[in-house]
């Protein structure tokens, strides 16, 4: 079931960031990209180091990191840099993948989360742009995004609205495309279920508003082990705005004394779903 809410939303996280503590974060600000986006890196806390494969199949295929103007809006960023994929303008199929292990096991219990940033413009029909929560870290392809995974989220060219794939399948979230980026949270509520809040920026007025997908369901029973990025074969004519950006990746838990706030977030989903 997916809802909509502005003004409300906004009150509703902030409280619960205020009820939760980081465990893992990285950002394309961290010192340890300033010499690039390279294989191993590894900004932040609480993250394995990054790897990377990628497909040109006679197109272009890679990474690089997105400064101020290098495509990627204020809302993503941050306060100067992005991670970017490109797979654009060839005869074939050209895909490029980052993975990275997460070091927190309790990922996936109730009260925990997960969210990234992500932003990309215009993708060519058919193309996949987003991000996959996996078990295990298989990465020995680009096409291996898929791989263990447990739950995707992604925008395909030709769609209008951004789809969370789960055990059941693909949903479409009803949150439209935008240029300006969406916040992107996996909120873990136990027993293999989460809710898929999707925050999508206005970035001329600073302001966001919330997309709610809840009730869904991990594709299997494995640890969350490690996360993906992918642009799989998403532009066609090449150039930033046939990128994906991606920025701001957050692990949380509930901090302590916390639990409480968590079963009664649950009770007041539960009531509003009826």
């Amino acid at each position: 079931m997916t809802s909509k809410a502005c003004g409300v939303a906004a009150l509703a996280l902030a409280a619960g960031v205020a009820s939760a503590q980081v465990i893992a974060f990285d950002t394309a600000d961290d010192s340890a990209y300033d010499a690039g986006w390279a294989d191993g890196s590894n900004g932040g806390f609480g993250y394995g180091g990054w790897s990377f494969q990628t497909e040109a199949n006679g197109g272009f295929a890679g990474r690089f990191l997105a400064g101020a103007g290098g495509g990627a809006s204020n809302s993503v960023n941050g306060s100067g840099r992005a991670w970017a994929l490109f797979a654009n303008n060839g005869p074939g199929l050209e895909r490029s993948t980052a993975f990275r292990g997460i070091n927190a096991s309790s990922l996936g219990q109730a009260g925990t989360s997960l969210e990234i940033t992500l932003e990309h413009g215009g993708i060519a029909t058919g193309g996949l742009v987003g991000v996959a929560l996996r078990t295990g870290n298989i990465d020995a392809s680009a096409g291996d995004y898929s791989a263990g995974a447990l739950t995707q989220f992604y925008f395909e060219g030709g769609d209008g609205n951004y789809t969370v794939a789960d055990a059941s399948g693909e949903t479409d979230t009803g949150a439209g495309f935008t240029f300006d980026g969406v916040r992107v949270r996996f909120v873990f509520t136990g027993g293999g279920m989460f809710n898929l809040e999707v925050d999508r920026f206005f970035t001329e007025t600073g302001d966001f508003d919330t997309i709610t997908t809840t009730g869904l369901s991990l594709a299997g029973a494995g640890p969350i082990e490690s996360i993906a990025v992918f642009n799989d074969d998403g532009g066609d004519a090449g150039g930033l705005n046939d990128d994906a950006y991606f920025n701001n990746l957050t692990v949380t838990v509930p901090a302590p004394g916390a639990a409480g706030l968590v079963v009664l977030s649950g009770v007041l989903a539960a009531r509003r779903r009826r």
